[in-house]
Protein backbone atom coordinates (compact mmCIF):
# COMPACT_ATOMS: atom_id res chain seq x y z
CA UNK A 1 0.00 0.00 0.00
CA UNK A 2 0.98 3.99 -0.65
CA UNK A 3 2.17 5.50 2.37
CA UNK A 4 -0.72 8.46 2.93
CA UNK A 5 -0.14 11.82 1.22
CA UNK A 6 -0.32 14.27 4.00
CA UNK A 7 -0.35 17.27 1.75
CA UNK A 8 -0.20 20.95 3.47
CA UNK A 9 -3.39 22.60 2.43
CA UNK A 10 -3.49 25.49 0.47
CA UNK A 11 -5.75 28.07 2.03
CA UNK A 12 -6.40 31.49 -0.28
CA UNK A 13 -8.03 33.84 2.62
CA UNK A 14 -7.81 37.10 1.55
CA UNK A 15 -6.23 36.83 -2.40
CA UNK A 16 -8.81 38.49 -4.36
CA UNK A 17 -8.97 37.56 -8.10
CA UNK A 18 -8.20 34.01 -7.47
CA UNK A 19 -7.93 31.86 -10.91
CA UNK A 20 -9.18 28.74 -10.65
CA UNK A 21 -6.41 26.01 -9.91
CA UNK A 22 -6.24 22.41 -11.36
CA UNK A 23 -5.31 20.24 -8.49
CA UNK A 24 -3.77 16.64 -9.27
CA UNK A 25 -1.64 16.12 -5.84
CA UNK A 26 -4.42 16.39 -3.24
CA UNK A 27 -3.84 20.14 -1.95
CA UNK A 28 -6.88 21.64 -1.17
CA UNK A 29 -8.22 24.95 -3.05
CA UNK A 30 -10.63 27.32 -2.33
CA UNK A 31 -13.26 27.27 -5.04
CA UNK A 32 -13.73 30.46 -7.22
CA UNK A 33 -17.30 30.28 -7.86
CA UNK A 34 -18.05 30.94 -4.29
CA UNK A 35 -17.13 33.23 -1.63
CA UNK A 36 -13.86 33.03 -0.39
CA UNK A 37 -15.05 34.01 3.07
CA UNK A 38 -18.12 33.42 4.74
CA UNK A 39 -18.69 37.00 5.97
CA UNK A 40 -21.82 37.36 9.02
CA UNK A 41 -20.77 40.93 10.02
CA UNK A 42 -18.70 40.50 13.02
CA UNK A 43 -18.48 36.35 12.30
CA UNK A 44 -16.14 35.28 9.65
CA UNK A 45 -15.17 31.94 8.46
CA UNK A 46 -12.48 31.04 6.24
CA UNK A 47 -12.84 29.91 3.61
CA UNK A 48 -16.28 29.87 3.10
CA UNK A 49 -15.93 26.67 0.23
CA UNK A 50 -13.15 23.96 -0.01
CA UNK A 51 -12.22 21.68 -3.25
CA UNK A 52 -9.79 19.22 -2.28
CA UNK A 53 -9.45 18.39 -6.17
CA UNK A 54 -8.05 15.31 -7.34
CA UNK A 55 -6.67 12.80 -4.78
CA UNK A 56 -5.42 9.83 -6.16
CA UNK A 57 -7.17 6.54 -4.08
CA UNK A 58 -4.97 6.02 -0.68
CA UNK A 59 -4.03 9.38 -0.27
CA UNK A 60 -5.18 12.08 0.84
CA UNK A 61 -5.64 15.60 1.02
CA UNK A 62 -6.08 18.46 3.89
CA UNK A 63 -7.26 21.78 4.43
CA UNK A 64 -8.11 24.08 7.28
CA UNK A 65 -11.15 25.98 8.14
CA UNK A 66 -10.92 28.98 10.97
CA UNK A 67 -13.60 31.05 12.26
CA UNK A 68 -12.66 34.51 14.18
CA UNK A 69 -15.06 36.88 15.58
CA UNK A 70 -14.62 40.76 15.91
CA UNK A 71 -17.33 41.93 17.58
CA UNK A 72 -18.43 43.38 21.29
CA UNK A 73 -18.00 40.39 23.80
CA UNK A 74 -17.85 36.72 22.33
CA UNK A 75 -19.49 34.05 20.81
CA UNK A 76 -19.78 30.46 21.46
CA UNK A 77 -18.86 27.92 18.87
CA UNK A 78 -21.16 24.79 20.09
CA UNK A 79 -20.38 21.81 17.45
CA UNK A 80 -19.18 20.79 14.31
CA UNK A 81 -19.14 18.00 12.29
CA UNK A 82 -19.11 16.47 8.33
CA UNK A 83 -22.46 15.52 6.61
CA UNK A 84 -22.23 13.71 3.26
CA UNK A 85 -18.91 12.57 1.53
CA UNK A 86 -19.33 9.13 2.08
CA UNK A 87 -17.59 9.29 5.10
CA UNK A 88 -14.30 9.84 3.18
CA UNK A 89 -14.26 13.60 4.25
CA UNK A 90 -13.64 13.89 8.11
CA UNK A 91 -12.43 16.26 10.75
CA UNK A 92 -9.18 15.68 11.81
CA UNK A 93 -8.86 18.27 15.01
CA UNK A 94 -10.24 21.02 16.01
CA UNK A 95 -10.61 23.48 18.82
CA UNK A 96 -12.29 21.75 22.10
CA UNK A 97 -16.22 22.33 22.03
CA UNK A 98 -17.83 24.25 23.38
CA UNK A 99 -15.86 27.16 23.36
CA UNK A 100 -16.19 31.26 23.51
CA UNK A 101 -14.14 32.93 20.84
CA UNK A 102 -13.27 37.01 21.05
CA UNK A 103 -11.31 39.61 19.31
CA UNK A 104 -8.66 37.59 20.34
CA UNK A 105 -9.15 34.11 19.61
CA UNK A 106 -9.97 31.78 16.77
CA UNK A 107 -11.44 28.51 16.41
CA UNK A 108 -9.86 25.86 13.94
CA UNK A 109 -10.67 23.01 12.22
CA UNK A 110 -8.42 20.53 10.31
CA UNK A 111 -9.93 18.61 7.61
CA UNK A 112 -8.82 15.06 5.58
CA UNK A 113 -10.61 13.44 2.53
CA UNK A 114 -9.28 10.35 1.74
CA UNK A 115 -10.97 9.02 -1.77
CA UNK A 116 -11.79 5.32 -1.35
CA UNK A 117 -13.05 4.76 -5.40
CA UNK A 118 -12.90 6.73 -8.46
CA UNK A 119 -15.55 9.40 -8.13
CA UNK A 120 -16.70 13.00 -7.35
CA UNK A 121 -17.36 13.37 -3.56
CA UNK A 122 -19.29 16.40 -1.98
CA UNK A 123 -20.20 17.31 1.60
CA UNK A 124 -20.37 20.08 4.02
CA UNK A 125 -18.93 21.07 7.18
CA UNK A 126 -21.55 22.22 9.69
CA UNK A 127 -20.61 24.41 12.39
CA UNK A 128 -23.03 25.58 15.17
CA UNK A 129 -22.87 29.06 17.22
CA UNK A 130 -25.02 31.03 19.21
CA UNK A 131 -24.62 34.06 16.55
CA UNK A 132 -27.44 35.50 15.51
CA UNK A 133 -26.68 35.43 12.31
CA UNK A 134 -24.63 32.19 12.11
CA UNK A 135 -26.69 29.65 14.11
CA UNK A 136 -25.37 27.31 11.45
CA UNK A 137 -22.61 27.56 9.41
CA UNK A 138 -22.30 24.88 6.30
CA UNK A 139 -19.07 25.47 4.58
CA UNK A 140 -19.35 23.03 1.19
CA UNK A 141 -16.71 20.93 0.45
CA UNK A 142 -15.87 18.59 -2.77
CA UNK A 143 -13.18 16.72 -4.21
CA UNK A 144 -12.30 13.73 -6.70
CA UNK A 145 -10.89 10.24 -6.19
CA UNK A 146 -8.72 8.54 -9.14
CA UNK A 147 -6.42 5.75 -9.53
CA UNK A 148 -2.98 7.04 -10.47
CA UNK A 149 -1.80 3.71 -11.57
CA UNK A 150 0.61 3.41 -8.51
CA UNK A 151 -0.84 0.20 -7.03
CA UNK A 152 1.05 -1.92 -8.95
CA UNK A 153 0.17 -5.74 -9.36
CA UNK A 154 -1.07 -8.32 -6.42
CA UNK A 155 -3.37 -6.86 -3.21
CA UNK A 156 -2.88 -3.93 -2.09
CA UNK A 157 -4.90 -2.63 1.42
CA UNK A 158 -5.82 0.31 1.95
CA UNK A 159 -7.54 2.54 4.99
CA UNK A 160 -9.05 6.24 4.88
CA UNK A 161 -8.96 7.93 6.70
CA UNK A 162 -5.39 7.12 8.08
CA UNK A 163 -5.94 8.64 11.69
CA UNK A 164 -8.75 8.61 13.28
CA UNK A 165 -9.68 11.52 15.91
CA UNK A 166 -12.55 11.64 18.03
CA UNK A 167 -12.26 15.03 19.37
CA UNK A 168 -13.70 15.80 22.48
CA UNK A 169 -15.60 12.94 24.61
CA UNK A 170 -17.47 13.13 27.45
CA UNK A 171 -16.41 10.40 30.34
CA UNK A 172 -18.73 8.18 30.55
CA UNK A 173 -20.15 8.09 27.50
CA UNK A 174 -18.94 6.51 23.82
CA UNK A 175 -17.70 8.00 20.70
CA UNK A 176 -17.78 6.41 17.17
CA UNK A 177 -15.90 7.04 13.56
CA UNK A 178 -15.99 5.05 10.75
CA UNK A 179 -13.13 3.82 8.61
CA UNK A 180 -13.28 2.81 5.22
CA UNK A 181 -11.19 -0.79 4.79
CA UNK A 182 -10.53 -1.22 0.85
CA UNK A 183 -8.69 -3.28 -2.13
CA UNK A 184 -6.82 -1.15 -4.26
CA UNK A 185 -4.75 -3.99 -6.28
CA UNK A 186 -5.61 -5.69 -8.63
CA UNK A 187 -5.64 -9.15 -6.15
CA UNK A 188 -7.89 -10.19 -3.48
CA UNK A 189 -6.78 -10.25 0.03
CA UNK A 190 -8.10 -11.30 3.09
CA UNK A 191 -8.50 -9.39 6.46
CA UNK A 192 -7.37 -11.71 9.14
CA UNK A 193 -8.28 -9.82 12.47
CA UNK A 194 -8.69 -6.21 13.81
CA UNK A 195 -7.29 -5.63 17.04
CA UNK A 196 -7.81 -1.82 19.14
CA UNK A 197 -5.85 -1.05 22.04
CA UNK A 198 -6.13 0.51 24.44
CA UNK A 199 -9.00 -1.59 25.78
CA UNK A 200 -11.68 1.33 25.72
CA UNK A 201 -11.47 1.34 22.15
CA UNK A 202 -13.25 -1.19 20.51
CA UNK A 203 -14.58 -1.84 16.55
CA UNK A 204 -17.96 -3.25 15.50
CA UNK A 205 -17.68 -4.67 12.01
CA UNK A 206 -20.32 -6.73 11.89
CA UNK A 207 -18.72 -9.59 9.35
CA UNK A 208 -16.77 -12.92 10.04
CA UNK A 209 -12.98 -12.75 9.70
CA UNK A 210 -11.03 -14.27 7.82
CA UNK A 211 -12.80 -11.85 4.83
CA UNK A 212 -11.86 -12.10 1.77
CA UNK A 213 -11.58 -8.48 0.08
CA UNK A 214 -11.86 -8.62 -4.05
CA UNK A 215 -9.67 -5.87 -6.16
CA UNK A 216 -12.09 -2.28 -5.59
CA UNK A 217 -13.89 -3.48 -2.78
CA UNK A 218 -14.25 -1.74 0.08
CA UNK A 219 -16.35 -2.32 3.69
CA UNK A 220 -17.16 0.23 6.49
CA UNK A 221 -15.90 -0.82 10.08
CA UNK A 222 -16.97 1.62 13.01
CA UNK A 223 -14.37 2.64 15.64
CA UNK A 224 -15.67 3.13 19.19
CA UNK A 225 -14.01 4.54 21.68
CA UNK A 226 -15.52 5.26 25.76
CA UNK A 227 -12.75 6.44 27.66
CA UNK A 228 -12.65 5.42 31.11
CA UNK A 229 -10.51 8.72 32.87
CA UNK A 230 -10.24 12.17 32.26
CA UNK A 231 -7.12 13.19 30.02
CA UNK A 232 -5.21 13.00 26.26
CA UNK A 233 -6.69 9.54 24.31
CA UNK A 234 -4.09 7.60 22.43
CA UNK A 235 -4.22 4.58 20.56
CA UNK A 236 -4.49 2.20 17.41
CA UNK A 237 -6.48 0.00 15.24
CA UNK A 238 -4.58 -2.57 13.54
CA UNK A 239 -5.74 -4.60 10.16
CA UNK A 240 -4.09 -7.90 10.42
CA UNK A 241 -4.22 -9.24 6.36
CA UNK A 242 -2.14 -11.73 4.50
CA UNK A 243 -1.15 -8.46 2.05
CA UNK A 244 2.81 -9.18 2.10
CA UNK A 245 4.62 -6.34 3.48
CA UNK A 246 1.21 -4.85 4.87
CA UNK A 247 0.00 -8.02 7.43
CA UNK A 248 -0.03 -5.28 10.43
CA UNK A 249 -1.63 -1.91 9.22
CA UNK A 250 -1.73 0.78 11.96
CA UNK A 251 -4.81 3.35 12.20
CA UNK A 252 -3.69 5.76 14.97
CA UNK A 253 -6.25 7.18 16.90
CA UNK A 254 -6.27 9.97 19.17
CA UNK A 255 -8.92 12.10 21.02
CA UNK A 256 -9.35 14.20 24.65
CA UNK A 257 -11.80 13.10 27.65
CA UNK A 258 -13.49 15.46 29.92
CA UNK A 259 -16.51 15.61 32.38
CA UNK A 260 -18.55 17.85 30.05
CA UNK A 261 -21.41 19.08 31.95
CA UNK A 262 -24.98 18.07 30.99
CA UNK A 263 -26.88 21.30 32.59
CA UNK A 264 -23.76 22.93 32.40
CA UNK A 265 -25.29 25.26 35.46
CA UNK A 266 -26.21 25.31 39.19
CA UNK A 267 -29.89 24.09 40.54
CA UNK A 268 -31.10 23.86 43.47
CA UNK A 269 -33.37 21.23 45.23
CA UNK A 270 -35.01 21.76 48.77
CA UNK A 271 -36.64 19.06 51.12
CA UNK A 272 -38.61 20.65 54.10
CA UNK A 273 -39.77 17.11 55.49
CA UNK A 274 -42.98 17.05 53.97
CA UNK A 275 -44.70 20.01 51.50
CA UNK A 276 -41.37 21.49 49.08
CA UNK A 277 -42.97 25.12 49.45
CA UNK A 278 -44.09 24.83 53.31
CA UNK A 279 -43.72 24.21 56.25
CA UNK A 280 -46.22 23.53 59.93
CA UNK A 281 -44.95 24.60 63.57
CA UNK A 282 -46.38 24.35 66.71
CA UNK A 283 -44.83 25.82 69.98
CA UNK A 284 -45.88 26.00 73.32
CA UNK A 285 -45.05 28.79 75.68
CA UNK A 286 -41.95 28.18 77.88
CA UNK A 287 -40.38 24.76 76.38
CA UNK A 288 -37.33 25.02 73.81
CA UNK A 289 -38.57 26.50 70.66
CA UNK A 290 -39.62 23.90 67.80
CA UNK A 291 -37.28 23.45 65.88
CA UNK A 292 -37.30 22.18 61.77
CA UNK A 293 -34.72 21.30 59.50
CA UNK A 294 -34.19 22.45 55.63
CA UNK A 295 -31.79 20.83 53.13
CA UNK A 296 -30.86 22.91 50.45
CA UNK A 297 -28.64 20.75 47.96
CA UNK A 298 -27.22 21.63 44.44
CA UNK A 299 -28.97 19.34 42.10
CA UNK A 300 -26.68 20.90 39.05
CA UNK A 301 -23.49 20.28 37.93
CA UNK A 302 -21.81 23.41 38.88
CA UNK A 303 -21.36 24.78 41.77
CA UNK A 304 -23.92 26.77 44.09
CA UNK A 305 -23.45 29.68 45.76
CA UNK A 306 -26.41 30.22 48.37
CA UNK A 307 -26.08 33.80 49.32
CA UNK A 308 -28.47 34.45 51.93
CA UNK A 309 -31.38 33.05 54.27
CA UNK A 310 -33.92 34.89 55.68
CA UNK A 311 -37.06 35.16 57.27
CA UNK A 312 -39.93 37.95 56.88
CA UNK A 313 -42.26 37.59 59.48
CA UNK A 314 -45.61 38.40 60.30
CA UNK A 315 -45.10 42.64 61.66
CA UNK A 316 -49.20 42.51 62.31
CA UNK A 317 -49.15 40.43 64.96
CA UNK A 318 -45.88 39.70 66.93
CA UNK A 319 -46.75 36.75 69.55
CA UNK A 320 -44.93 34.52 67.26
CA UNK A 321 -41.75 34.81 65.51
CA UNK A 322 -39.38 32.65 62.83
CA UNK A 323 -35.88 32.48 62.51
CA UNK A 324 -33.30 30.54 61.00
CA UNK A 325 -29.85 29.90 62.48
CA UNK A 326 -28.10 30.87 58.95
CA UNK A 327 -25.18 32.84 60.05
CA UNK A 328 -25.34 35.69 57.29
CA UNK A 329 -22.23 34.52 55.58
CA UNK A 330 -22.67 33.08 52.07
CA UNK A 331 -21.50 29.40 51.22
CA UNK A 332 -21.01 27.12 48.33
CA UNK A 333 -22.41 23.64 47.25
CA UNK A 334 -20.40 21.34 44.92
CA UNK A 335 -22.76 19.27 42.75
CA UNK A 336 -24.89 16.87 44.53
CA UNK A 337 -23.48 18.83 47.84
CA UNK A 338 -26.13 19.27 50.36
CA UNK A 339 -26.49 21.75 53.60
CA UNK A 340 -28.99 21.64 56.84
CA UNK A 341 -29.96 25.28 57.96
CA UNK A 342 -32.65 25.38 61.08
CA UNK A 343 -35.96 27.04 61.31
CA UNK A 344 -37.19 28.34 64.58
CA UNK A 345 -40.09 28.89 65.78
CA UNK A 346 -40.94 31.31 68.92
CA UNK A 347 -44.06 31.73 70.48
CA UNK A 348 -44.88 34.42 72.82
CA UNK A 349 -48.21 33.29 74.12
CA UNK A 350 -51.14 32.42 72.27
CA UNK A 351 -50.71 33.03 68.59
CA UNK A 352 -51.60 31.95 64.87
CA UNK A 353 -48.98 33.10 62.60
CA UNK A 354 -50.54 32.42 58.95
CA UNK A 355 -48.13 33.09 55.72
CA UNK A 356 -48.92 36.59 53.04
CA UNK A 357 -47.65 35.88 49.97
CA UNK A 358 -48.46 38.93 48.83
CA UNK A 359 -47.23 41.15 51.58
CA UNK A 360 -44.28 38.75 51.69
CA UNK A 361 -44.96 37.67 55.53
CA UNK A 362 -43.79 34.78 57.37
CA UNK A 363 -41.87 33.56 53.97
CA UNK A 364 -38.46 32.31 54.18
CA UNK A 365 -36.25 32.80 51.45
CA UNK A 366 -33.53 30.91 49.86
CA UNK A 367 -31.60 33.19 47.73
CA UNK A 368 -28.93 31.64 45.54
CA UNK A 369 -27.25 31.72 41.96
CA UNK A 370 -29.99 28.68 41.07
CA UNK A 371 -30.58 28.76 37.49
CA UNK A 372 -34.04 27.36 38.32
CA UNK A 373 -35.25 29.05 41.56
CA UNK A 374 -32.78 31.99 42.43
CA UNK A 375 -35.47 33.04 45.53
CA UNK A 376 -36.73 29.64 46.69
CA UNK A 377 -39.60 31.03 49.24
CA UNK A 378 -41.23 28.80 51.37
CA UNK A 379 -44.69 29.70 53.52
CA UNK A 380 -43.91 29.22 57.07
CA UNK A 381 -47.41 28.75 59.73
CA UNK A 382 -46.98 28.50 62.92
CA UNK A 383 -49.32 28.20 66.16
CA UNK A 384 -48.58 29.21 69.66
CA UNK A 385 -50.27 27.82 73.33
Amino acid sequence: MKSLAWIPALLAAGCIGLEPLINDSGNAVVDDTAPEVLDYGDLQVDPGTIDFGRVAIGSSGEATVVVSFDGDGDTIISEASISGGGDTMVITSMTSLPIAISGDAEAFFELLFSPSSERDYYGELLIGTDHHEALEVTVTLDGEGFDDGSGGEGPDISVSPGSIDFGLIDLGTSETRTITVSNIGTESYFLLDIETSPPSLDYDFGEYMPLEFDPGESREVTIEWTPVAIGNLSGEVVLVSDVTGEENLSVPASGEADDICDICAPMISVDTGGEPYAMTFFHITGFVPDTQQVMVTNSGDQTLTVRDVYVNNDILATAGEFSTDFSGSSFTLDPWQGRAINVSYLATGTAFDLPYDTLDMNILHIVSDAANEPNYAIQLSGTGL
